[in-house]
């Protein structure tokens, strides 16, 4: 083999397994130029090119260099017995996972799942089925985008074309054919199952070992499943339980391993999503020297969501660490389609920080940025920050939300029709923008999102103090109470829940005088909100409430004292709006 194909063969297996090893696109290119002028008619030169495409997101150029992969494989492959048969035969299975990853970027599982069924079906032998089997789980388990695409929308970067679907299907099925015995072709879970109880009854040690690890992968595709449909969350529970529970023969740890972390990732996933910032994998990435050689999908999720959790802290500072040891071991020129988990965590923590210090200017200059990685998190980050200066268009969310009614992603849903019926509040139309609000609190209290129902019912209550239905605002401020009393929820949300109950207050009294309780009671949720947010990551969110709970000691309360308390309070946080319009209750 030249130095050139060796070079190819060696970048093929770092995609697959040291991402920090991986040379640049242009790198890779320059690479599979020299490459070709000697092995043009070698398909593993067009595998690499095809996985540089894939790496930058051109699926377009990938599907040609697949194509050409599959004609020139067979004339490649030396005679059987040939001391590089082995070798060269095993990058077949690269080449199959590679075609279920198109199908997968342009939005299609099953067709991919398929195609790798069916090429078991055409297996040589037993050897053959395992390892076609792995591809299949490979495909799933290596990569977790679903997973946060489900609890982080902003990752969809790809739609559905059955086009595309139908191209794949016509080039690709047919190109694996054998003349040995055929197994029958059947669907995903039917085919785990079928081959999962042949292993068990083979005698084979290696082969009930390699069963056992292609169970414990069904049980991670349906804690996948789970996951991003946030269907039934006690199977879930279950499925993660034995994929982290479970142990296989020691030559499988490796594949073993990545199981592992993308079951821990959805764990820390499906607990930050519920409004728990407590993580337990969150302390271990401020410490680079404990990170490991090799970084797989899941934890780079999990550190993703560690820098996530330390910014609803308000320690910025730590969520700028994790993702600094991010980007070492996952670069953007090395891995594109990887780092944009990172990526579009850094792009919104960048926003959150400014937006929370009041450098409104800087929010507009990075929205462009933001939307370069995700159209709906820069969308829903402009309706937060024209929401609260009452400004704000409904044409634009009203556009989003018609694209997103298809779609199978309830967070997103539930995010979206937040969104709205803050706008609809906002813009003075309270009644369709309750009705709004209220849907969207049915819809995840009948998935069992607790944290994002609390978040619905939140503004909810904001919706009726507008409507000056106060008694309606105060039931559902008190059903709230446990939830926002657990010390480990999101630092925002347990602020604004007790800034509402001083709104509430706040424009009781306007009315009507308040009573004794009433008054002792604003007092304890002006100090309560203060302490939320201990770490003075949100000055912004601090003046405001100062300012308010200033006036309102003043005006209503007639303590002239604690009202200058409270003032100095203010000044302390150096930050100080020159608009008086802004709501920090539709954030």
């Amino acid at each position: 083999m030249s130095s050139n194909l060796e070079k190819v063969y060696q970048q093929i297996r770092c995609i697959k397994s040291r991402p920090r090893e991986v040379l640049s696109f242009d790198e890779i290119q320059d690479l599979l130029e020299d490459a070709k002028k000697e092995n043009y008619d070698d398909s593993i030169v067009h595998l690499l090119e095809a996985y540089n495409y894939i790496r930058i997101g051109c699926f377009e150029e990938a599907l040609f260099s697949v194509v050409a992969f599959f004609d020139y494989y067979e004339n490649s492959l030396p005679k059987k017995g040939d001391r590089k048969y082995e070798r060269r035969y095993s990058t077949l299975k690269h080449g199959l996972v590679l075609v279920a990853t198109l199908h997968r970027f342009f939005g299609s599982y099953l067709p991919g799942s398929a195609l790798l069924t069916q090429a078991t079906a055409n297996a040589h032998d037993n050897h053959d089925v395992s390892e076609y089997r792995f591809c299949m789980l490979e495909e799933r388990a290596y990569n977790l985008n679903a997973v946060q695409t489900s609890m982080n929308p902003a990752l969809r970067r790809n739609i559905d074309d059955p086009y595309y679907m139908e191209d794949l299907n016509k080039r690709f099925l047919t190109r694996f054919h054998s003349d040995q015995v055929h197994l029958p072709s059947m669907g995903l879970e039917e085919a785990f199952r079928t081959f999962i109880a042949a292993g068990f009854a083979h005698k084979s040690p290696r082969f009930k070992a390699i069963a056992q690890h292609f169970r414990m992968g069904l049980v991670f595709i349906n804690a996948l499943h789970c996951a991003r449909t946030c269907d039934n969350l006690e199977n879930l529970s279950k499925y993660l339980n034995v994929c982290l529970e479970n142990e296989i023969a020691s030559q499988w740890r490796m594949y073993a391993n990545d199981i592992e972390d993308g079951a821990l990732a959805i764990h820390s996933t499906v607990v930050l999503a519920n409004g728990c910032t407590a993580l337990e994998e969150k302390h271990r990435f401020l410490r680079d020297d404990e990170l490991p050689e090799k970084v797989t999908e899941g934890e780079l999720i999990m550190g993703v969501n560690a820098a996530y959790a330390y910014a609803c802290q308000g320690l910025f500072d730590n969520a700028k660490s994790v993702l600094s040891g991010l980007r070492k071991n996952f670069p953007s020129a090395s891995n594109p389609m990887l780092s944009i988990h990172w990526q579009l965590a850094e792009q919104c923590i960048l926003y959150d920080c400014e937006f929370f210090r009041g450098e409104f200017e800087k929010c507009e200059e990075r929205l462009p940025y933001l939307n370069e990685y995700s159209q709906p998190e820069s969308l829903f980050r402009k309706c937060m920050l024209d929401c609260a200066f009452g400004c704000y268009k409904e044409e634009e969310l009203l556009e989003f939300l018609s694209s997103i009614r298809k779609s199978s992603d309830p967070h997103l849903k539930i995010r979206a029709r937040i969104a709205l019926g803050n706008l609809k509040v906002v813009n003075g139309d309270v009644e369709n923008g309750i009705s709004n609000l209220e849907r969207a609190s049915a819809s995840a209290k009948r998935l069992k999102l607790s944290f994002l129902e609390a978040s619905a019912k939140r503004r909810l209550a904001f919706a009726y103090i507008c409507r000056q239905d106060f008694q309606k605002a105060s039931s559902i401020l008190l059903s709230l109470e446990m939830v926002f009393e657990d010390v480990d929820v999101v630092a925002v949300e347990r602020f604004l829940y007790y800034s509402t109950w001083l709104e509430l207050f706040n424009q009781k009294a306007v009315r009507e005088p308040l009573n004794a309780d009433e008054k002792m009671s604003s007092f304890r949720f002006i100090m309560k909100a203060a302490n939320s947010i201990p770490h003075k990551g949100f000055p912004l969110l601090e003046s405001e409430l100062y300012l308010k709970a200033c006036f309102f000691v003043h005006d209503h309360c007639s303590n002239l004292v604690l009202a200058n308390v409270l003032a100095k309070l203010r000044e302390s946080t150096g930050i100080e709006l020159v608009t008086n319009s802004f709501n920090y209750f539709v954030l």
